[in-house]
């Protein structure tokens, strides 16, 4: 990777580049390229790496029982991602991957004709969005709470 692209970057900045060459030798610093709409993890995979945007963007997607997808965040130029889970223990990976085993357990036909009838019954009380209200409701809570605290 080339130093010189990081240095306008603020959380660089102020590094010498002698430095920053160290800085990027040392943490195994790689620069890939994805074609727009790739995937890079999906849930479960294990991330070992954060990732730094330099150009274009990331979106953090969350997925639904029926595929539908919901944009989470976007990742602007500058910013890095999946640091959290990189910088995981082997114990709290694990503890997440168990957990996500556990809640696919509930997948199925019978989860999905459960879900089914309870969209049926929602609509047929005046809740247009039937069951995807609920998401919806967690996206305004969210929005609500950025908006409050000054975040974006």
């Amino acid at each position: 990777m080339e130093p010189s692209k990081l240095a306008s970057l603020p959380f660089f900045q102020g590094i010498s580049p002698e430095d920053m060459t160290k800085l990027l030798e040392e943490l195994d610093a790689r620069e890939v390229f994805y074609e727009k709409g790739s995937f890079l993890v999906h849930t479960g995979d294990k991330i070992t790496a954060a990732g730094l945007v330099l150009s274009g963007e990331v979106h953090i997607l969350r997925e639904d029982f029926w595929g539908s997808r919901a944009l989470v965040a976007q990742i602007p130029p500058g910013a890095f991602f999946g640091e959290t889970y990189a910088l995981l223990e082997a114990g709290a990976q694990k503890d997440l991957a168990a957990a996500s085993a556990y809640w696919k357990q509930f997948e199925g036909p019978a989860a999905k004709a459960a879900t089914t009838v309870n969209d049926s019954y929602l609509k047929s009380n005046r809740q247009e969005d039937g069951v995807k209200s609920y998401g919806r409701m967690v996206d305004l809570l969210l929005a609500d709470y950025r908006q409050r605290h000054g975040l974006k």
